[in-house]
């Protein structure tokens, strides 16, 4: 009997020495260290995406150009416009610096306020005209935004993109693989789309 229990306490002992002996060496191991590229090699890729430049959009894309050249047109008439004024407030100053000599005091500070009041009014102009390519500018985005996202909603159809992503320089996305970019096929499309609706 005692050597029975002889038996059974030195597998115990065995058995807790092999425990012992696992925890302590598994701990001791050092764990690999993964890099960023590691892991995502190691990530199942369940996405499907693409991207398009920005760039290359606004400067091949027809509606763009014409908006473009529309916008440098307005800004030309309302810029004529203003300096037109400005030449006829410095005319005006001319005029009235000759005549300073033999004024009143009454014509003097009518003159002032006359001067003023062109003053004003030109800086008015120079401020609606500013506001009015402004509010051009951002009709001319909105339309062409409306226009890109219709656009991808029908490419997509075909295409099948989880995600379409805009890519421009100096942008969030610092690279995109070849493969992904469906540039010429959004500038080709909204092109031909473009035509055809001119038509």
């Amino acid at each position: 009997m005692n050597k029975a229990l002889v038996a059974v306490n030195a597998v115990l002992i065995a058995a807790v020495a092999y425990l012992f002996f696992q925890v302590h060496f598994n701990s001791a191991k050092e764990t690999p260290v993964v890099t960023a590229s590691q892991k995502a090699n190691q990530m199942p890729v369940t996405s499907k995406i693409a991207y398009f430049n920005t760039d290359s959009l606004t400067e091949k894309y027809a509606y763009i150009k014409e908006k473009n050249e529309l916008l440098k047109e307005e800004e030309r008439r309302l810029t004529s416009g203003v300096e037109a004024k400005a030449r006829a407030l410095q005319t005006r100053y001319a005029e009235l610096q000759q005549k300073s000599a033999t004024m009143t005091e009454r014509e003097a500070e009518a003159a002032t306020i006359e001067l003023r009041e062109m003053e004003q009014n030109l800086e008015t102009m120079r401020a609606k005209a500013a506001e009015e390519l402004e509010r051009k500018n951002i009709e001319i985005l909105k339309e062409l935004y409306k226009k890109l996202e219709d656009f991808l909603n029908r490419y997509n159809k075909e295409q099948k993109f989880d995600y379409i992503l805009k890519f421009q320089e100096g942008g969030f996305i610092a690279w995109g693989k070849p493969a992904l970019d469906i540039t010429d096929d959004v500038i080709k499309g909204m092109n031909e789309e473009y035509q055809a609706s001119k038509k």
